[in-house]
């Protein structure tokens, strides 16, 4: 049997066809393959006959390009010695750059928020010396600034502000005041003398009208308390002439000052929650961090734009050493070990 195209004849010894059987049946099946590939590449003929006119065309430019890169291939033979005893040369020679110096990389994430607060206030006094106009740097410190005045006054607040301590301590003095002069009013009530006698009851009873325990009443009520009997003492002639006969000047005096003086910083606490970011530390932080990134940024450029001289020089000094404080601290405290240094 015969196979016409691609498929050669197989052989006719019959001690051989058993034997290669397997091989007529890959070539009849490959029959069917090339059948089936020669009506497309007879289809794709053209674009190989389109394409070959092009080749031939850019066949001129390769011929002329040899020429060039065989001339070439003498000059970089010449070259690559040459470079590499260069390059032995240039490692001996290499000496190490005179880098200026510029402001230490510090995390600040870790750090608590009244390390926070310290750390950008040493950094911000450390430039405010050194003149922020001088160091062409006055618009990123005042932004810096206004965002760690922010976080001061939230963080205050937020660990029961600093103001309220001077109220607890005006409290205080008030509450003094009063109960002085209730115990004083109270003895006077006893008193053998007619007149102090009389004096002493007419003041106790008007206390009276206000409670057994003013001192104990809360900030509005007895800051009202307070100056209802002020001014009824001050205003009131019965009232007056009791205070004048038992010598109750200086006590009132007292009690008016420090009641007053307590509403003032009472209001201001107030007025100062009212007034407070909204935003939470951690945003304000986020926020001063960037800030204070351009600042350190601005300085650095403006040190090296002036090969390192004065004022820049001095404060960039004086800025790694003070964040190499609050690294080791953050140091100290990763490690577990030992005192932890003193900031601020």
């Amino acid at each position: 049997m015969a196979i016409t195209g691609m498929i050669r004849e197989p052989p006719r010894s019959a001690k051989t066809v058993q034997k290669q059987s397997g091989k007529y049946l890959f070539w009849l099946k490959g029959s069917n393959y090339f059948e089936t590939s020669l009506p497309w590449a007879a289809i794709n003929q053209s674009y190989f006959e389109t394409f070959l006119p092009r080749a031939a065309i850019n066949q001129s430019y390769f011929e002329t390009l040899l020429p060039w890169a065989a001339i070439n291939q003498s000059y970089f033979e010449t070259f690559l010695p040459r470079a590499a005893t260069n390059q032995s040369k240039n490692v001996k020679n290499t000496q190490p750059f005179n880098l200026k110096p510029m402001i230490n990389s510090i995390v600040l994430q870790p750090l608590r928020n009244g390390e926070y607060i310290q750390f950008l206030t040493d950094t911000l006094n450390i430039v405010s010396k050194n003149n922020p106009k001088k160091l062409n740097v006055s618009a990123q410190y005042d932004a810096l600034l206004a965002a760690k005045d922010d976080i001061e006054k939230l963080f205050k607040i937020s660990q029961a502000s600093l103001i309220t301590a001077e109220i607890e301590a005006l409290d205080k003095r008030r509450d003094d005041a009063i109960n002085g002069i209730s115990l004083q009013v109270q003895s006077l009530s006893y008193s053998a003398d007619a007149i102090l006698n009389k004096h002493g009851k007419t003041l106790s009873a008007h206390l009276a009208l206000f409670g057994t325990s003013i001192a104990k009443e809360n900030y509005q009520s007895e800051t009202t308390i307070l100056r209802n009997i002020v001014n009824d003492w001050k205003n009131k002639p019965e009232l007056q002439e009791a205070v004048t006969a038992l010598n109750l000047g200086n006590w009132l005096t007292e009690l008016e000052t420090a009641n007053n003086d307590f509403s003032t910083a009472y209001t201001k606490r107030n007025e100062e929650l009212a007034t407070a970011p909204t935003e939470k530390l951690k945003e304000l932080r986020n926020k001063a961090n960037e800030l204070y990134y351009k600042l350190r940024t601005r300085i650095n450029s403006n040190l090296d734009i002036n090969d390192g001289a004065e004022p820049w020089a001095a404060t960039v000094n004086l800025l790694n050493q003070n964040i190499s404080t609050y690294t080791l601290l953050q140091t100290r405290r990763a490690a577990g070990k030992g005192e932890e240094p003193t900031v601020g």
